[in-house]
């Protein structure tokens, strides 16, 4: 492992668990040390939560200031597209309580709500699962009515653009094809689940995996 390497983990670490940065022996560093690690953070899509490490650091191992100031930048930017999502995060989600249609967020916003500082994880799409399928299909005839385009995928998905945003409907809650682990997933799903939670800043409340399925999803979504 290389230095910035060593140093990227020490800052998603601190960033991640708002603890102290452990190893100090790993500064300073470089101008271009600094930003490869930028770089590397960018890559990575963690560029919020390490930023949120350097706060743990002494200021005298801080990057260089225009670098600093760059960093900065594009944390805001990142919280701005948070709440831009978590704003039409909540639309959606009164707009389906109203209908009566329950929908479950997978990953994205949901995932979010593990983090100390949510704003300061990279969004992407807007995941939906129906456990209900005739109310999948009823909020995609209403989306289309709307003026939204659908795009059906091979694996079942139906995706659309919603305000610049775009949002994905998934058939299943764990994309698993093996029969016997769908037989078990789906006593999984009755067992255990869904929760609410509340979206930051105010926002509505929306469903999401229990603990267990939330574990499982993630995994899954990775392999």
């Amino acid at each position: 492992m290389t230095q910035e390497q060593a140093v990227l983990f020490e800052l998603l670490r601190a960033g991640l668990w708002e603890k102290e940065v452990e190893d100090l022996s790993l500064f300073p560093l470089s101008a271009d040390s600094w930003q490869e690690i930028y770089l590397q953070a960018r890559r990575q899509t963690v560029s919020g939560i390490v930023y949120r490490g350097l706060s743990y650091l002494p200021e005298a191992f801080f990057p260089p200031q225009p670098l600093l100031i760059r960093w900065v930048a594009l944390v805001d930017r990142i919280e701005g597209k948070n709440r831009q999502m978590n704003l039409l995060l909540s639309q959606i989600a009164d707009c389906f309580r109203r209908s009566g249609w329950m929908a479950v967020v997978q990953k994205g916003q949901g995932t979010a709500s593990f983090y100390e500082s949510p704003l300061l994880r990279e969004c992407g799409d807007m995941d939906f699962y129906f456990p209900d399928p005739k109310a999948g299909e009823a909020v995609l005839s209403a989306m289309q009515a709307g003026g939204c385009r659908l795009k059906k995928a091979p694996d079942g998905s139906v995706s659309y653009f919603r305000k610049g945003i775009l949002i994905e409907h998934h058939p299943d809650l764990l994309d698993l094809q093996n029969p016997f682990l769908r037989k078990k997933i789906s006593a999984w799903i009755r067992q255990y689940g869904f929760e609410e939670i509340a979206l930051p800043d105010g926002g509505a409340e929306i469903f999401v995996p229990s603990p267990l399925l939330h574990l499982l999803l993630l995994n899954t979504h990775i392999m």
